[in-house]
């Protein structure tokens, strides 16, 4: 059981590693469309969001 729970935590932890490096991604490129000043500047949107 404990090598099953520690395998577990390995793939939460690739996981979380993989969605933190999307995210970066996709601001990154979010940030270099030509409107991404008028999108992001609604209340609540975000780089993320407005993606």
């Amino acid at each position: 059981m404990g090598r099953q729970v520690m395998a577990l935590g390995q793939q939460v932890n690739a996981a979380r590693d993989f969605v933190a490096d999307l995210t970066a991604a996709t601001e990154e490129e979010f940030l270099t469309h030509p409107d991404a000043d008028i999108i992001t500047g609604f209340p609540g949107l975000s780089a993320v969001s407005g993606a």
